[in-house]
């Protein structure tokens, strides 16, 4: 089953006003880059969970803005295994005739909590603390919501910081 996702768009001229009836394709795009919503906590770690390949390729939709500028596309995006951002473009000809692109871009996650770990590593011959935050659709934190952590032991190199799961 495939998610919506809605990208409203606007658009005005540098002049002033906006660039109502105008014809605007949008094109949307997938990208591995996970932003996370709350600093200090990994959401997501590249590679742990062998789901690297990106979904198919969303088609470009045409469409006019309306009297203000403003439209607002549905695309469907495929069901997420992992967090991913969506780029979308917004190709428009300027008043001069020329092809301009303006361009956004929001995470889309596989579910509606998501889940932030951090390692606090206090010393390598001790164990290690870990902390988690539970945050809802709009990045603020869930109080009571049940949780289920899965912990897998790391080797972890001191050297160079890096963490290497074992079996």
């Amino acid at each position: 089953d495939a998610q919506l996702a809605v990208v409203d768009a606007r658009l005005s001229y540098f002049a002033g006003g906006a660039a109502a009836g105008l014809p605007v394709t949008v094109q949307p795009g997938w990208t591995r880059q996970v932003q996370a919503p709350r600093a200090g906590y990994t959401f997501y770690e590249e590679g742990l969970d062998g789901a690297d390949v990106l979904p198919p390729p969303v088609p470009s939709q045409a469409t006019k803005l309306d009297a203000a500028g403003q439209t607002q596309v549905r695309l469907k995006a495929p069901p997420l295994e992992r967090p991913l951002l969506l780029q979308t473009e917004l190709k428009f000809q300027d008043p001069n005739g020329e092809t301009q692109t303006v361009g956004a871009s929001t995470m889309l996650w596989p579910d509606r909590l998501k889940l932030g770990l951090r390692v606090r590593a206090r010393d390598r011959d001790r164990p290690q603390a870990i902390e988690g935050i539970a945050l809802d659709e709009r990045d603020q934190p869930v109080a009571g919501e049940p949780v289920t952590v899965r912990v897998q032991p790391v080797r972890r190199d001191w050297p160079n910081g890096r963490a290497r799961l074992t079996d």
